[in-house]
């Protein structure tokens, strides 16, 4: 359970040995927006209490950093033209500093130079099914009870979206002590099997043509239950992320994106308020 934050620790002391890593300070409360010099490509955080935000489908400079209380870790982060940038994370109550201006000279390398396999690292510490949590290691049992339970019961979904002969479905989001069931189910339609890459869920505030108030952040999972890596033609699969418990206000929405591994087909499904 260990693996990840350990690859990543490695990582970054292995090209950062003779350099002095700035740390990074965020809370729950606050986005501290880290600016950079080329659109963001690729980032990843050593530890699940930290969440780094940032636009997957269209690149930006900036991206959005926050934390939950809980053990210290690392940010990197990749650019579109290469370049590598390393921090330490570290949470903290009160934030005196929220806008953060990255600098090229505070790069650590580029991956045509010195960071080769930073894009194949990222990929190891990204696992399709990625172990439960430690800090909920004693509740996986009965993560895999509950979700068991509800994965069989008659639901109308909350939402659904339809493209290229595939349905999304929103089952039922089941708020239960401090997490979210959200049972989902993927039915696959078209004359070719549906191998799944991923599936992200992003908590969204503002409207995407008001950058200032824009927001996208990542809802990891504490856990999966049941989450296909291949959909058959003409079958359905329910499946249940378990996430931490949130609300969503008058302008925010969920989004739940899955992907198909081979080849370009996905599906979007956004929920608003509920």
């Amino acid at each position: 359970m260990k693996t990840i934050p350990i690859l990543f620790l490695c990582l970054v002391s292995s090209l950062s040995y003779a350099q002095q890593l700035d740390t990074l300070l965020a809370n729950s409360t606050h986005n501290l927006s880290l600016f950079f010099p080329s659109p963001i490509r690729q980032a990843v955080t050593g530890s699940k209490n930290f969440t780094f935000s940032y636009d997957r489908e269209s690149a930006k400079h900036f991206g959005l950093l926050q934390a939950t209380p809980g053990t210290k870790s690392n940010l990197l982060v990749v650019t579109s033209d290469g370049s590598a940038y390393s921090f330490l994370l570290e949470f903290q109550e009160k934030l005196s500093v929220l806008n953060r201006f990255v600098t090229l000279k505070e790069s650590i390398g580029n991956e045509n130079g010195n960071l080769d396999t930073v894009s194949d690292t990222i990929a190891i510490m990204r696992p399709l099914t990625a172990p439960i949590h430690a800090n909920y290691s004693y509740r996986e049992e009965y993560f895999k009870k509950f979700s068991a339970y509800h994965i069989e019961q008659p639901h109308s979904p909350l939402v659904s979206k339809r493209k290229d002969k595939l349905v999304l479905r929103l089952l039922d989001l089941v708020y239960d002590r401090s997490e979210v069931y959200a049972v989902l189910e993927i039915e696959n339609r078209s004359d070719i099997d549906f191998e799944v890459d991923y599936l992200n869920i992003f908590k969204v505030n503002g409207n995407r043509k008001q950058k200032s108030s824009y927001q996208k952040l990542v809802l990891h999972p504490i856990f999966k239950y049941n989450f296909p890596e291949m959909v058959r033609v003409g079958k359905r699969r329910r499946f249940v992320y378990i996430l931490p418990k949130f609300t969503l206000g008058t302008a925010e929405k969920l989004i739940f994106r899955i992907r198909e591994a081979s080849g370009s087909r996905s599906v979007e499904l956004r929920l608003h308020n509920f």
